[in-house]
């Protein structure tokens, strides 16, 4: 028998709560919509934990900023969660740039010096995030280029069939993802099954996030600061 020739499988939101009531023992025709609702919003706090665990490299995006002369702030994506690396790009050519703490950038005696911006601050407030170059760009044409970790879409508040939507993530932690809320799902409503279902997240989880790690040579360098 031939096989389908397709790689198109995908999983609504709704095929992931059913999933997860039917794992955890729960009839779907006794699903009350309070429980779907309940369902939506531990798949909201799931995705929110996992974004804490930085758990898929497609949430890492590349973005370009044009800077401009004596702005020390370039605005920035406010779904960004942190940033990884950044260069420095000028007549075509990428220079490294290095991540500076809260302290080593309240440190620096004068941040108003003006030059070829060398070094970065991500201060993470709670509404955005705020990015602090030094020193201060001095022309309008340099170019920084970083990769950023965003955050993970919202499951939408909907419980009817017709405003169904697809999960923000890989199609290999789809087992991840119904299992955890399937977990979830027997806490509050099934704990007979909680056990069981625990260990089933956990390894869920341990491999998927084994699977999608960044499998490159690790470099490792020290860098020494005069305190």
């Amino acid at each position: 028998m031939a096989t389908s020739g397709t790689y198109a499988f995908v999983l609504t939101v709704n095929e992931v709560i059913a999933e997860a009531f039917e794992r955890a023992g729960i009839d779907q025709g006794a699903v009350t919509a309070n429980q779907k609702q309940s369902a939506r919003r531990s798949l909201n706090l799931i995705l929110t934990h996992w974004g804490n665990r930085r758990i898929g490299q497609w949430m890492i995006e590349q973005r370009t900023v044009t800077l401009t002369a004596s702005d020390a702030t370039p605005s920035v994506d406010a779904r960004m969660l942190d940033i990884i690396d950044m260069v420095l790009r000028r007549d075509g050519r990428d220079v490294p740039m290095v991540e500076a703490s809260r302290s080593e950038y309240l440190e620096i005696p004068d941040k108003a010096t003006e030059g070829r911006p060398d070094r970065w601050f991500l201060d993470r407030q709670r509404d955005a995030p705020v990015l602090y170059l030094w020193p201060v760009p001095e022309n309008s044409t340099d170019i920084i280029v970083y990769d950023q970790i965003r955050r993970l879409q919202d499951i939408s508040a909907a419980n009817a069939a017709d405003a169904d939507e697809n999960p923000d993530v890989h199609a290999l932690w789809y087992e991840a993802l119904c299992a955890e809320l399937a977990r979830r799902m027997a806490l509050k409503f099934s704990p007979a099954r909680y056990g069981r279902l625990r260990e089933d997240a956990a390894m869920s989880f341990r491999e998927a996030k084994e699977e999608g790690r960044d499998k490159a040579a690790t470099t490792f360098s020290i860098s020494y600061r005069r305190r």
